[in-house]
Order: C-alpha cells, then structure tokens, then sequence
C-alpha cells in the first residue's frame, strides 16, 4: 500500500507517462494489457495508483511500447517527458554522419 505522499506522487507520475505514451500510440487500456502481456486487471490496478508497479509489469509496458525502460522516467531540463517521436530523432541522430548531424542541427536552428 501507499507509505506516504512522495511515494503517491511518484505512482501518479508514472501512471501519467504511461497514459501519455498509451494516447500517443493509439492504444486502449485492454490494447495496452494484450501487446505488454498484462492482465487488463494490472493495468486498471495502475490506474488506479493502489501502489508502485514491480520490476516485470514497468518491462512489459515499455516493451509494448517499444521504448527503454529509462524513457519511462527520464525528464528533460523542462521537466517535461520526451515523447517516442523525440526519442527516435534523438536514435536517429546519433547515426548520422558528423556532416549529417550538423546540417540537420542547422536545419534545425533555422526551423525555430
């Protein structure tokens, strides 16, 4: 159960990833259950912030997701979480060739 306000802080923050990630990708909470192999009983237990998700339920979501479990709590200097789109541009960047990074880093810059 629920020790203290931090902890249902903290449970109310990844249930908001989650559900972010689950509209970006289109998903309903049982589509949700069926691609991360949970039981839709879990995902409707997470919703409803009873307690922290262990280890293999965090592993299950983000593989349905398609993303590292580290994207599920990372923040940006905004505070803000990166979406799957930031993600795969970040992911693709870093094959760029040094010429490629720094024109699309141009381009960039001229899209502001």
């Amino acid at each position: 159960m629920i020790k203290d306000l931090y902890e249902l802080q903290q449970i109310g923050e990844l249930v908001e990833r989650i559900d972010k990630l689950r509209v970006e990708h289109n998903y309903s909470i049982y589509e949700l259950a069926v691609r991360s192999g949970l039981s839709v009983n879990t995902i409707k237990y997470l919703y409803k912030k009873k307690s922290f998700p262990n280890i293999r339920t965090i592993y299950s979501i983000c593989e349905a997701f398609e993303i590292p479990i580290w994207l599920l709590f990372y923040k940006s200097e905004s505070n803000s979480f990166i979406t799957k789109s930031e993600y795969t541009l970040i992911n693709n960047f870093s094959n760029l060739s040094v010429t490629g990074k720094r024109l699309l880093l141009e381009l960039s810059e001229n899209l502001k």
